[in-house]
């Protein structure tokens, strides 16, 4: 059951954009506009966390540093779900926006019940999932598809004999002289795969090689 009013904070760096949905969002007397203001690292001084539940904000100021952006709402406000408007509708930068907690997003010309919906949805938990936020979850899904197919293609079987004497708990010396390479060698490849995968210690390493069944 949600408890309203559901509190909300416009962050935005045009004045009349913050001012224009301000008065529109006004009207409806189950949501009210905790703040409207531009962004700034000093956010969290001006508004203690548990006075957002939403977040309405713009894209970045500058597109090139949002990622610096939505970080900053994310640590300042963790438990308020963020929704964002923007100019653009290109699918390959807003599936990266999912990977910062972002919950919906809209474009500029969304209507103001569109608005109110996604408002809504994301502060009961949900995803706002309209048309240009489902193409960049579908092409977020299938970067993650083909990245996955493409790591296992990387092991070959010299590779997968590597994880399998790790597993084995064998030393480097061992796996040295058991598959006919130098030690260097074989710590070279050993970082080559840490390196393909993501993972940053061994035994992520053999984590990974025991969920994809290559031991």
């Amino acid at each position: 059951m949600e408890i309203y009013p559901i509190k909300i904070a416009i962050i935005h760096s045009y004045k009349i954009i913050r001012k224009a949905l301000k008065g529109s969002l006004a009207q409806f007397p189950n949501l009210k506009i905790v703040t409207d203001t531009a962004f700034s690292k000093e956010l969290s001084i001006m508004l203690p966390d548990d006075s957002v539940q939403v977040l309405l904000t713009e894209l970045a100021p500058d597109i090139s540093g949002y990622k610096e952006y939505l970080q900053v709402l994310k640590f300042n406000y963790p438990n308020a779900k963020m929704l964002i408007l923007s100019i653009t509708d290109d699918p390959q930068l807003i599936s990266q926006l999912i990977d910062f907690g972002v919950f919906g997003y809209l474009s500029y010309d969304s209507d103001i019940n569109d608005i109110i919906e996604a408002i809504k949805m994301v502060n009961a938990g949900y995803i706002y999932r309209n048309r240009v936020y489902t193409e960049a979850l579908y092409l977020k899904t299938s970067r993650m598809i083909n990245s996955s197919i493409q790591n296992d293609n990387f092991f070959t079987d010299k590779h997968k004999k590597i994880l399998q004497l790790l597993w084995q708990e064998k030393s480097t010396q061992e796996i040295a002289t058991e598959v006919f390479l130098s030690i260097s060698a074989i710590d070279k490849i050993k970082q080559q795969m840490k390196d393909k995968i993501g993972a940053k210690t061994t035994i992520g390493l053999l984590k990974y090689a025991v969920e994809k069944n290559l031991i």
